[in-house]
Order: structure tokens, then sequence, then C-alpha cells
């Protein structure tokens, strides 16, 4: 079933993933941590609880997930790589869900309260556009106290290095064409991602016309696919541009205007399943509770994908 596997022997220290405050603030506390994550994080906002979204998550929690779409589901034994190639990465999608995965994944910590036990201590990345890194505990602790609308959450593009994290990825995905590059040039590719409720990530479209696979390890993700023709100004209609609004303010917004459009699929992702992120398609996640999740980038030398890289 597997065609690649990732593992890293290589422990690095917390000296060696620098956190948010400043170097040289030996008496910054946890709360001074966490603020300075979040102004690099969105540094327009100002008040990150003024739509109250906390007060009234567990009516959207229950709404959310009863409200989803037939999508089309797999199971890892019976994908090919020639059958998934042309069923999905060749026509665009449709997204999917693919179940059977488990066995890949049976070597990552198990759970978040597994990770804080292993790497409580350690600065985890926050963003790739900023490089803010928190502390482990640090982070959980404010996500499970605070009234955030949309608390932000660890997207660590180099949590591999940090030890632990042996999983192999299904042989039925392409290979990244993007690892023929220099490991210099290469662009971040694969991510670690651990969110606390109403966490998650607004609209957006992976870059470089990549497509990407998500594996659930814990917890509940909330996904909708936009109809990957709408024109700036329907996205832009939807609440979609810069800066990016974050996903459970989206959600809250716009989503039920969203999922009334021909061609929008909605779903609930649950442990051990793993969605299938056609590129070019935009697409939003919300945490629907505490979630923990492995994820890959990768591109097939398309027209589409080539143009993209030329002009990033």
């Amino acid at each position: 079933l597997a065609r690649k596997n990732y593992r890293r022997t290589a422990v690095q220290s917390t000296m060696c993933r620098p956190r948010a405050v400043a170097d040289d603030a030996s008496d910054a506390t946890d709360g001074d941590e966490i603020e300075a994550a979040k102004l690099l994080e969105r540094p327009r906002c100002t008040n990150w609880s003024k739509d109250g979204l906390a007060k009234t998550w567990e009516q959207t929690r229950r709404r959310l997930l009863a409200t989803s779409t037939r999508v089309p589901r797999e199971h890892v034994s019976k994908l090919t790589r020639v059958k998934f190639a042309n069923t999905y990465e060749c026509k665009g999608g449709p997204p999917c869900v693919v179940d059977g995965c488990e066995k890949l994944f049976k070597n990552v910590p198990a759970s978040i309260e597994a990770l804080r036990h292993l790497y409580g201590e350690t600065n985890f990345r926050v963003s790739d556009t900023h490089g803010a890194m928190v502390g482990l505990e640090v982070w959980y602790a404010y996500a499970s106290t605070t009234e955030d609308d949309a608390p932000f959450a660890i997207y660590d593009a180099e949590f591999a290095d940090l030890g632990g994290f042996a999983y192999d990825v299904p042989r039925f995905l392409s290979e990244d064409a993007f690892a023929l590059a220099n490991v210099d040039e290469r662009p971040p590719w694969r991510w670690l991602l651990l969110g606390g409720p109403r966490s998650g990530t607004g609209v957006h479209v992976d870059p470089l016309y990549t497509h990407a696979w998500v594996y659930l390890v814990q917890g509940l993700k909330r996904w909708i696919f936009l109809p990957s023709h709408l024109s700036r100004d329907e996205l832009r209609a939807l609440g979609v541009g810069e800066p990016q609004l974050p996903s459970a303010q989206w959600f809250a917004r716009y989503r039920d205007k969203a999922a009334a459009l021909p061609g929008t699929v909605e779903l609930v992702q649950r442990p051990g399943e793993l969605v299938y992120v056609p590129a070019g398609r935009p697409h939003a996640v919300l945490n629907l509770e505490w979630s923990y999740a492995l994820t890959h980038n990768y591109a097939i030398l398309s027209n589409a994908c080539v143009l993209s890289t030329s002009i990033e």
C-alpha cells in the first residue's frame, strides 16, 4: 500500500525552534508568547473575539455536523495509481474520502495528548508566512481556554525533524514533481496540523497548482469545496480575498450562501480518513473539535502547474 516512507531520527532542540517573542525577552510570559504570535498571524485584527462565536459554538457545531453532501468514497486497497489519476487528478477532482489508511500511519503519535507528552516543551510553527513558533504546552493552554472567534493553530512544515513521525504515503498518490528540485529550492510540502475548536483555514487555493491530501489522526474536520469555475468577483461576494477571513468567521457569515451553489461539496472528515484535495479547488476547513492531522501537497507536471510555478 505504501510508496515512500518518511522517517526521521534527529531531534531538534527548542533552541533551534525560536519562539514568537524576541530572543532577548527572557522575562516574557506565556501570554506574551501568545500575543506575539497573534500579532504576526493577523496583524490587522485588533479584537479576536468581536463576533462572539465562542458563545454560540455548540449550536454552530451541531448544525455543521448535520449538513454535508455526498462525496465519493474509496478504499485504499482498491485504488491503483492509474485509477486514481484517471478518476481524480487528471480531471480536476472531485474531492474524495479514502478509507483504510490507518496502517500507513500506525507509527505516528496517536493523539494530541501523546504529542504533548513527547514534545510539550518544544516550539512549533504557527505559519509558513511569518515563521512564528510557540511552545506546544503554551499553545494548548491558550486553545483550551480562549474565547477567540477563530483561535490560531499549529501549522508546522518542519515537524519531521523532530523524530517520532513514521508514516507511508499511499501508493495511489502521485510522486511530487517538486521532489526533483534541489533540497534548498523545494517549496514547503508537508505539515503537522494541530487545532482546537473553531480553528482552521479560511477559503484558499493551494499554491503552485498542487494537489493535496490530509490524513486525520484525531478529531473532526468540516470541509467545504467551492466550485472551481467561480470568477474573482463571485469569490469576493463569498468573502474570499486578502486578508483571508478566518475559517470560523467565514463559515458563520458565508457558508450558507456558498453551500447553495451548484457544485459545492461539503464533508465531515473523521479519524482514519484521508481527504484528497484537487489542484485549483477553493476550499476551507474548520475544526469542530480538537484535531490533529498530517498533510502533503504534491505537484504533477501539468501545464497549469508549470505556469503557476513560473509566475510564483
